[in-house]
């Protein structure tokens, strides 16, 4: 008899993660995978926690720029991972492919009436 281990979307989160910083953006990762970012929005003045395609999940108002305030950022987005309020990096990309066909699908029926009045109709 063979048994499989399978591991889930839930234990990969459960996995220690790491974060690497460049400039003013974290990137925190799990398995050498980005999960999501967390970056400091000069025009917002807050903490934007950021998933895996770079789509704003949250702005912490209440954060403010300090060294203990960044450290707070990391831990949202930390349990924002744990909890399943940040998707997992492939639904993150399904969810930017999704998003990115519906504008292109607005866009080209905003050239379809564009042509249609040109036309005439």
């Amino acid at each position: 008899m063979v048994n499989f281990l399978m591991v889930t979307d839930y234990d990969t989160r459960q996995k220690p993660s790491e974060v690497r910083w460049h400039g003013n953006i974290g990137y925190i990762t799990i398995d050498g995978t980005l999960w999501g970012e967390v970056e400091w929005s000069k025009t917002r003045k807050a903490w934007c926690i950021q998933d895996a395609q770079g789509r704003c999940l949250s702005h912490t108002d209440h954060i403010h720029a300090s060294e203990a305030d960044k450290e707070a950022a990391i831990a949202l987005a930390k349990a924002m991972i744990r909890d399943g309020r940040m998707p997992d990096p492939r639904t993150a990309l399904q969810i930017r492919a999704r998003r990115e066909k519906g504008l292109n699908r607005e866009q080209n029926l905003g050239q379809v009436r564009r042509s249609l009045d040109w036309l005439g109709f």
